[in-house]
């Protein structure tokens, strides 16, 4: 492993991530409902194992530092492959390192100020928090990424079964899906999540993406990105070869080849986590009544909305 993560804040996010995945099975913020996916009751919102009391709580107004870039997302919706993309455009021996992903751009819920303190300027960090739970700064840049819930619904239902920390290898679709719309979705309801972050897009430190954007054209994407971390990272694209570099790493197909530097559980790498991408999957999944159930819900939360008219055609059954 390279001499780098050796470094304070690697050696202490590893200690953290071992200790919290020896828990106490009588621990009583945990929960396995029958048929359901295994969590961790924080407050009034379940989450993954991971996370726990001190690390919810200490995140949610910790001090964010000027040059912070905060990628932000409801979970399934490419916060994964856009931190592939930040990092390699913040720091161009990152992916050389070798350091899984979960370790070098931690998600904050999982880890607590006292580690992310550790942490080196400039710090990518990952969030899954509604907007009201986010640590705040009108100075640090936050990046949120959306997709069609339909796909997000079918892509987390996969996540779910393929990582043994749930326990739902044998879960059904059907079950998976009312645990989807309701609040007793690990961090909270997808349109809850997204509805939160609605009144914030629109500030100049946050950079708003569309997941099947990215899918669709890549190149103009990471430009995009690009411009909104400005300063020395602009001169990224002034070298063709660099460029090009990073649009190859951070293409599916790489990513998939590449499965174990994604896992955000560094003990289970499962094949799948990258899996993949691309959108309408959900028709493989979502019977016609379960369809509108979303439509309807998409509607409620976000007609009038700059949302409104997204995915007409993704979502169509």
């Amino acid at each position: 492993m390279d001499k780098e993560f050796k470094e304070a804040h690697y050696i202490a996010a590893k200690e953290r991530f071992e200790s919290i995945s020896h828990f106490n099975i009588n621990d009583k913020s945990l929960q396995k409902i029958k048929n359901l996916p295994f969590c961790r009751k924080v407050g009034d919102t379940n989450f993954p194992i991971y996370a726990d009391n001190i690390s919810v709580e200490t995140t949610k107004n910790m001090i964010l530092r000027d040059d912070d870039i905060i990628v932000s997302s409801y979970p399934k919706c490419g916060s994964t492959w856009v931190r592939q993309i930040v990092l390699q455009l913040v720091d161009k021996d990152y992916w050389e390192r070798g350091v899984p992903q979960y370790l070098i751009s931690p998600t904050i819920e999982c880890f607590g100020s006292s580690v992310l303190d550790l942490y080196p300027s400039p710090r990518i960090m990952k969030t899954h928090f509604n907007l009201n739970d986010c640590p705040k700064s009108d100075i640090s840049k936050y990046i949120y990424v959306v997709r069609n819930p339909k796909d997000v619904i079918a892509s987390y239902y996969n996540h779910m079964k393929n990582l043994s920390c749930y326990d739902f290898k044998d879960g059904k679709f059907n079950d998976f899906f009312n645990l989807f719309i309701s609040p007793e979705m690990e961090w909270g309801k997808y349109f809850d999540n997204v509805k939160s972050w609605i009144p914030f897009i629109d500030k100049p430190n946050v950079l708003f993406l569309i997941y099947e954007d990215l899918c669709k054209d890549l190149p103009t994407n990471i430009k995009k990105i690009t411009s909104f971390i400005g300063g020395d990272v602009g001169r990224k694209y002034e070298n063709s070869t660099e460029i090009e570099k990073i649009i190859k790493r951070s293409s599916i197909d790489f990513m998939k080849a590449n499965n174990n530097r994604f896992t955000e559980d560094d003990n289970q790498k499962t094949p799948t986590f990258i899996r993949k991408g691309g959108s309408r999957d959900w028709k493989n999944y979502l019977s016609k009544e379960q369809s509108d159930i979303i439509d309807e819900l998409f509607n409620e939360y976000f007609k009038g909305t700059k949302l409104e008219s997204l995915w007409k055609e993704e979502m169509k059954f």
